[in-house]
């Protein structure tokens, strides 16, 4: 981010990094990190959780939320091969209305997009595009648990 911006810039560039130091192994740079066999678990604590980006070898994978947020002191699921996904999603407007998601570095394939429990989307990732999904968030219900998964 750019310098002499001062607290909205602070804003702007509040993020949760998952990376792979060569020396220290996996951290999670504004964020709780567990580790499991196949997957880790994320706890944004960035203090805006919208930003989420992976690093590690050659892996680049970028999450992004548009409007809402991840839910505080909920993790972000992702297997180490980023096959599966899940999160859960925070409506802070309180009210119906359509939040984006933006997905980049997801390896090749088929994926789908399920809204607690209920399926919402398909797509094809082909040649490291990035991906924009609409997620139908809910006014009744202020958290939604959200999970992508590789075909």
């Amino acid at each position: 981010c750019e310098i002499e911006l001062g607290f909205s810039g602070g804003i702007r560039c509040a993020r949760t990094i998952l990376a792979e130091d060569p020396l220290f192994g996996l951290f999670a740079f504004g964020g709780a990190l567990t580790e499991t066999d196949d997957s880790v678990e994320v706890i944004p604590r960035d203090g805006v959780n919208r930003l989420f980006h992976v690093i590690r070898g050659s892996q680049r994978f970028h999450m992004i939320l548009d409007r809402d947020r991840y839910a505080s002191e909920k993790p972000i699921i992702l297997n180490d091969d980023l096959s599966r996904i899940s999160f859960t999603l925070k409506n802070v407007a309180s009210s119906d209305h359509t939040t984006t998601l933006s997905l980049e570095g997801l390896p090749d394939g088929n994926y789908s997009l399920t809204v607690d429990g209920v399926a919402s989307d398909d797509w094809l990732v082909a040649g490291n595009r990035k991906v924009t999904v609409e997620i139908a968030a809910k006014g009744d219900s202020l958290e939604q648990a959200i999970m992508i998964s590789k075909s």
